[in-house]
């Protein structure tokens, strides 16, 4: 039973599949980053990975206007009082490979966006994030297609 959480698995690794989606890799630290989120929603680990997975194996099926669809689907499901700590996760996942990308960065903003959060404060949030890591690098390159 998840410890107050009253988001869906599903909904919370919708989000967390569309940031790992960005750079096309779910690489060791990334999986690292969402067992830690799974920790902290009290989710089973071995059927959020999943679920991660498989959103990101439908996200690559998607166009622009069907990714938009999804993510406002998925936060449909997120509690207004867990907006905050699922924008965090989606963070945490974004820099946990040392890399903060442009395409992260539109993911983190789209998934604020879906979630309700505005540009202003999802920014300001993400910039507060970046100042405890010091060893974190920002690529600015414009991401390859």
């Amino acid at each position: 039973i998840a410890t107050g959480m009253k988001a869906s698995l599903e909904s919370l690794a919708n989000f967390i599949g569309f940031v790992v989606w960005a750079d096309g890799e779910y690489d060791e630290a990334e999986k690292e980053a969402v067992v830690e989120i799974a920790e902290t929603f009290g989710l089973n680990q071995l059927k959020f990975n999943i679920a991660v997975e498989v959103a990101i194996n439908r996200i690559l099926r998607m166009d622009e206007k069907e990714v938009n669809e999804f993510l406002h689907k998925a936060a449909d499901d997120i509690d207004d009082v867990e907006i905050g700590q699922v924008y965090e996760s989606a963070m945490q996942v974004a820099i946990a490979d040392g890399v903060l990308t442009r395409g992260e960065v539109n993911n983190l903003l789209a998934i604020a966006d879906a979630l309700g959060i505005d540009t202003d404060m999802a920014c300001l949030l993400l910039c507060d994030m970046v100042k405890t890591e010091a060893e974190l690098e920002i690529d600015t390159e414009e991401d390859e297609e």
